[in-house]
């Protein structure tokens, strides 16, 4: 059986749990606390982030968009299908998950989750109401993007769910 490392409040492994979810993938579920060292973690992915998938056949895949991918190339082809259309649609899903795997999770919620989690539970430091001030600036320009986005569409990408909308889904509601 697949078994996904992860942790509750990681917006890439909930990202993942939505992708196993829609596309009926059948998967044992591993907490990690992300503040602290796991020798076994880091045997699976030396950079001892979450997402970590490994798989039936034991292959191990690291990260969200990469995870995500993969599980679109080896599971069967299906109208769950969540990277579809021609290669321009396929590449605009793509950068769309980039923009949330990437820029928005620097630019709001990772300093969120530092600030407000990590730091709170790991005693790592004194929370700066500054860095959230300017995570929660960061938002509102993030949340006009997407308003502009869905007012051009029913869904992020296009006519259908992709692999896009679970990216924003699952960064959003770690918020």
């Amino acid at each position: 059986m697949r078994v996904l490392h992860h942790y509750q409040l990681s917006a890439s492994a909930r990202f993942i749990r939505l992708v196993l979810a829609e596309r009926g993938v059948v998967f044992l579920p591993k907490i990690e606390i992300p503040w602290e060292r796991n020798d076994a973690l880091l045997s699976l992915n030396p950079a001892g982030d979450v997402p970590v998938l490994v798989a039936e056949n034991g292959l191990i895949v690291s990260g969200g968009t990469v995870i995500a991918e993969y599980i679109e190339e080896t599971e069967s082809a299906s109208a769950t299908n969540l990277l579809w259309g021609e290669a321009s649609i396929r590449a605009e899903i793509r950068r769309l998950v980039q923009w949330f795997e990437v820029k928005f999770n620097r630019e709001v919620g990772a300093p969120l989750l530092s600030e407000r989690v990590i730091k709170r539970f790991s005693g790592s430091g004194d929370i700066s109401s500054s860095v959230i001030r300017v995570a929660l600036s960061n938002l509102q320009i993030h949340m006009d993007y997407i308003d502009w986005l869905s007012e051009n569409s029913n869904w992020l990408a296009g006519k259908k769910l992709s692999l896009a909308d679970l990216a924003a889904a699952a960064h959003l509601s770690v918020l």
